[in-house]
């Protein structure tokens, strides 16, 4: 699904009631303007093998669940927008997939051929304004947002939802023989807050942000479990947490005197990835399992950029943050005999964190100016406009 909007505005009701319209150009006076897009979903997807009472056979079974929805938010070129309140451009996603595959046996033999799981996370976040654009807040402050996973009334990520792939084998009596078991997921948002060069942003009594926040988890895993036998060939357990958030703000700050353009500017790219791979057996039986291999890999890229001309009275904050996590592990539990025959278990964790200043930029605050790239730590509160565009804003 996409939304998009060139320039979306809702004031306060005034004389005549209020304005709302698309335009190029607009002054917009006593009132805010927000500029949203959001998109909640959630996906799932099962199969099943099962066998009562007598010998079955299957041939095995593939299943995934897709999430893949593209959400813009933005102000277009050459726009030209003058506003007495807040300027809010925010386009936020709330994505989860969830796959399941399981395979039952009762009171006899069953017998499954390959199982294969996966399930995939990629949104495309967006929220821009154009170059050749001048966004002007007399008394209020200008915020960009983009966000995947993210709540911007708490100024927090979303728990409970991503990529999520799992397999559940339970023999009560009799057996369970699966063939090749594959699981995979993939949690990767591609987050995106940019003021485009040749743009002017000004908000000379506040802030001027320019922020993206994504959380990307994946969790694959894989069960076996009862009193009976099982047996399992092959075990592949995948998940990967990825993704790229960035922040840039490549368009000036500055007043029409080329004085400051803002009491403060803010530029932060904050991602949050977690994988997790994990196989559990738990029995009263002989749980036999030829190769299994988990593998957890978190490898965020993360960017926070300035370019142009950026003038404040009081601080500049240019900053990028990572928090990553990834865990591959195997437990087994069992009143009988567990044999694995070969067992790999891989975490790797490998993001790429960056703070840059483009070659020829001007940055001049009038009190601190801070810079950095941070991996492993929890980020500072940002200001967030004041703005919640979920709440605020009519996209119809």
């Amino acid at each position: 699904a996409r939304y998009a909007a060139a320039v979306k505005a809702q004031t306060t009701p005034r004389a005549g009631g209020p304005w709302r319209g698309t335009t190029t150009s607009a002054t917009i006076t006593g009132g805010r303007v927000a500029v949203a897009g959001t998109r909640r979903s959630i996906r799932s997807a099962t199969v099943r093998a099962a066998s009562v009472n007598l010998l079955a056979g299957g041939v095995g079974s593939d299943v995934e669940a897709t999430s893949t929805p593209t959400v813009r938010a933005y102000l277009g070129d050459h726009v030209s927008l003058q506003a007495d309140g807040d300027v809010a451009v925010s386009a936020l996603t709330q994505i989860s997939a969830v796959t399941l595959g399981s395979a039952f046996s009762a009171s006899g033999l069953a017998s499954v051929g390959a199982l294969g799981v996966a399930t995939r996370v990629e949104p495309i976040v967006t929220a821009t304004i154009g170059s050749g654009s001048s966004v002007t807040s007399v008394g209020g402050d200008v915020a960009l947002l983009a966000g995947n996973n993210y709540d911007p009334a708490s100024g927090s990520f979303l728990a409970g939802v991503g990529a999520i792939a799992a397999t559940d084998s339970l023999s009560a009596a009799g057996g369970l023989a699966l063939g090749d078991t594959n699981i995979s997921t993939t949690s990767a948002a591609s987050v995106l807050a940019e003021v485009k060069s040749g743009t002017t942003v000004r908000a000379t009594e506040g802030t001027v942000s320019v922020r993206s926040e994504s959380e990307n988890l994946a969790t694959a895993q894989t069960k076996n479990s009862g009193g009976a036998a099982v047996s399992v060939s092959l075990t592949d357990v995948t998940s990967r947490a990825k993704g790229t958030t960035k922040a840039i703000l490549s368009g000036d700050v500055t007043s029409a005197a080329a004085g400051p353009g803002a009491a403060t500017v803010e530029v932060a790219a904050n991602a949050v990835g977690q994988a997790s791979a994990t196989a559990e057996s738990s029995h009263g039986g002989v749980v036999s399992v030829g190769t299994s291999t988990l593998t957890a890999t978190c490898d965020p890229n993360v960017l926070a950029k300035v370019g142009g001309i950026i003038r404040a009275t009081g601080n500049i904050t240019i900053e990028s943050f990572s928090t990553t996590d990834a865990d591959a592990a195997s437990n087994s539990s069992s009143g009988g005999a567990v044999d694995v025959t070969v067992l790999r278990a891989t975490s790797k964790v490998q993001p790429v964190v960056s703070t840059a200043i483009d070659t020829g930029a001007v940055i001049d605050a009038g009190a601190t100016l801070t810079i950095a790239s941070t991996q492993g730590t929890v980020p500072p509160d940002y200001s967030d406009g004041t703005f919640n565009a979920v709440s605020a804003v009519n996209m119809t």
